[in-house]
């Protein structure tokens, strides 16, 4: 069985139980992360590690990706692995699939400078280059299926609820 046969199984697998069962595609995840003096993070997730410094021109090593750069990738990665998945769903063959990501932004918003500028990305634009011997239709339409359903996307697409708790604990200080 091709990986796409492998992919169109398992999408059929879990939409039936789903569908069957909404309670089993609901749930909670959580990640974790701990950051060192220099600002370098490990971030922990199950049995996944990585690792996220600041760049060097806020004081940073620069020796892994920025949270601006993992923000990117996990956008731009889950539209990948989305329309890998919506092509093999419908059939569609893909010889090849890059997503590219282009964020603008102004630093003055999150360097406290001006309170008008945002503080995240000004806009984002994505660039899907698809290698297919299908018509142009039909890639289309696996693209679109992907972007009205696809997880990450939404998240920039819709404003969610962020809560924030803070936990203090009192010890003496680090010499």
């Amino acid at each position: 069985m091709s990986n796409s046969e492998q992919i169109k199984s398992a999408m059929a697998r879990a939409i039936e139980v789903i569908e069957k069962r909404p309670a089993a595609g609901q749930g909670s995840e959580t990640t974790r992360i701990d950051v060192a003096p220099d600002g370098c993070c490990t971030v922990t997730d199950g049995d996944q590690t990585l690792i996220v410094d600041m760049s060097e021109e806020f004081g940073g090593r620069g020796s892994a990706p920025c949270p601006g750069v993992l923000l990117r990738a996990s956008l731009g990665a889950c539209l990948a692995q989305g329309y890998i998945i919506q092509a093999a769903v419908l059939g569609v063959p893909i010889n090849s699939l890059s997503v590219e990501l282009r964020g603008d932004y102004d630093l003055r918003g999150n360097l406290g400078i001006d309170q008008s500028v945002p503080r995240s990305f000004l806009s984002m634009r994505y660039i899907v280059k698809v290698d297919s011997p299908a018509p142009r239709a039909a890639v289309e339409a696996f693209i679109d299926r992907s972007d009205d359903i696809d997880w990450v996307r939404d998240v920039f697409v819709r404003a969610i609820p962020l809560e924030r708790e803070i936990r203090l604990t009192r010890s003496q200080a680090a010499e």
